[in-house]
């Protein structure tokens, strides 16, 4: 474990937020909040090595779906998703401004909150996803034009996107050596929390996409109504892979320190409403069959994907949606 300074600001003063325990292996780990910037981060750290432990293949959500879908183990809901994903892709992701075009935006609104993160099109562009998975987004942004590429650290995801024909590499993006001004976009859909170290990787970015070049970020919302609801039983707080927890506040100023300008956010919602309740009753009623049948469920998750946007709408959802620019 690592004791660390504030990757914002470099203080070495902070407040203990919640002691949390981890669900798989039951070790604690303390969140704190800076006394000067009020960046909200886990401190001690587990090294890069000890991280590693807590990414479960078959577990861990960002590296399943490709591999699902090859060997046709899709259920209802996730057959779903695969409908609405291409349909969403095809109505925010290409440059049509019929009105036909803006009545399927507003349609499929509530549903594009759960893909998150789609570029506006931009012919010949060139896209690097970081923490790509098995390859599922870039996939979608190959079939309408964009030249893709993914870094992702799972070996076995890599694997799947590779033999899809992706351009993925395996590895931490912090150890790859670029050259600069390649990319029109970086996408980092809620990987930005999961680095050691967000502010210098940002700068990385920063130096990597051509002048007018845009990154998009996703991360979960430290100021959202379910963070205050259900406090260290938040789902977005996810530790020890979430190493960093943003705030509007705290995205916006270290974006600014690595260079971005034109910083716009808004709210895009994922689930943690629905997943944190679903957590807390598992520990209630200790019988997760039940819990998972009442409360897990396609009623549920629809009455989820409205609820989120809701709280979008008033500016508390749980995640946030950043979008900056290079100069």
């Amino acid at each position: 474990m690592d004791k660390i300074s504030c990757n914002l600001c470099n203080s070495n003063r902070y407040t203990k937020v919640y002691d949390i325990k981890n669900s798989d292996t039951k070790e604690t780990f303390n969140l704190v909040k800076c006394s000067d910037c009020r960046l909200i981060y886990i401190n001690p750290q587990p090294s890069h090595e000890e991280l590693s432990k807590y990414y479960f293949r078959d577990e861990y959500y960002s590296y399943g779906e490709v591999l699902k879908e090859d060997q046709g183990r899709l259920n209802f809901i996730e057959k779903i998703k695969r409908v609405f994903r291409k349909r969403i892709f095809l109505t925010y992701g290409v440059n049509n401004r019929s009105v036909f075009q803006k009545f399927k935006q507003i349609l499929f609104y509530p549903f594009k909150r759960r893909f998150g993160g789609i570029p506006a099109f931009l012919k010949n562009g060139k896209i690097l996803d970081i923490g790509c998975g098995d390859g599922l987004f870039i996939s979608q942004l190959k079939s309408i034009g964009w030249h893709v590429c993914g870094i992702e650290i799972d070996q076995e995801a890599v694997k799947r996107a590779q033999n899809h024909g992706f351009e993925v590499y395996r590895g931490r993006f912090e150890d790859f050596d670029f050259k600069d001004e390649r990319y029109d976009v970086a996408r980092l859909w809620h990987v930005l929390e999961h680095f050691k170290d967000p502010y210098f990787n940002l700068k990385k970015i920063y130096g990597i996409l051509k002048p007018g070049g845009r990154v998009i970020l996703g991360v979960p919302n430290m100021n959202s109504l379910y963070s205050k609801i259900f406090k260290q039983n938040w789902t977005g707080l996810d530790v020890p892979r979430h190493l960093y927890h943003f705030s509007p506040q705290t995205i916006k100023e270290i974006l600014k320190q690595s260079g971005f300008s034109e910083i716009k956010i808004s709210y895009n919602s994922v689930g943690t409403g629905l997943a944190s309740l679903v957590y807390v009753m598992n520990r209630k009623i200790k019988n997760e069959a039940l819990v998972n049948l009442v409360f897990n469920n396609v009623v549920f998750r629809f009455v989820s994907i409205f609820v989120d946007a809701l709280l979008d709408m008033f500016r508390v959802g749980g995640c946030l949606e950043v979008r900056a620019m290079k100069e």
